[in-house]
């Protein structure tokens, strides 16, 4: 790899005319931070007052969490928020969906505006209220005790993107009727 001013250069052995180089680029500033959203939307202020109610066994199911799509997530989405990655991002509703069986919570965030296959720099956070405590659940590549991230098809894009699963043991939620959640996520 030679870096000068404006150019970056990358020499690579000879592809045998039977294999194929797909090289995914974005020009993204060194002072960038890392893009993070919050959902619900209202919170991007960092106020984190708003939150998604679920009512618990309202959407019953298991999900397997495996960063592939679940027929079962065909379901009406539980929240969509239409989120801007930047420029070199499509822009596209974020869809989640919310269930529960006997022992777990299951979230999934199918979030299409993330379209670059560097799942270890993703980052998921699952906040939920519980009681007067604020529990958080952290997902990654490297990180998967409370879920794992894909990057796979769905229904809803023609294209690979991102997805977040969550696996939340129900023990762990101190709440018997309704859920309070939000979710943080950081790309690359």
């Amino acid at each position: 790899m030679l870096l000068t001013r404006d150019v970056l250069t990358f020499a690579f052995p000879p592809i045998t005319p039977s294999k194929e180089m797909v090289i995914y680029a974005h020009t993204i500033p060194s002072t960038a931070s890392r893009p993070c959203f919050i959902y619900p939307t209202q919170n991007q202020s960092h106020r984190l007052a708003e939150f998604h109610t679920y009512q618990l066994n309202s959407k019953r199911g298991t999900l397997v969490i495996d960063g592939e799509w679940d027929t079962i997530e065909l379901n009406r989405s539980s929240f969509s928020e239409f989120t801007q990655l930047g420029a070199s991002y499509p822009e596209a509703l974020v869809y989640g969906w919310i269930l529960n069986d006997d022992a777990f919570l299951y979230l999934t965030i199918d979030f299409l505006p993330d379209n670059t296959p560097e799942p270890y720099n993703h980052l998921g956070v699952l906040y939920i209220q519980s009681g007067s405590e604020l529990q958080r659940y952290i997902v990654s590549q490297t990180n998967k005790t409370w879920g794992c991230v894909g990057f796979t098809y769905t229904p809803r894009a023609n294209y690979q993107h991102t997805i977040y699963e969550f696996k939340i043991p129900l023990a762990n939620i101190h709440s018997q009727d309704t859920i309070q959640l939000m979710v943080h996520l950081c790309d690359g």
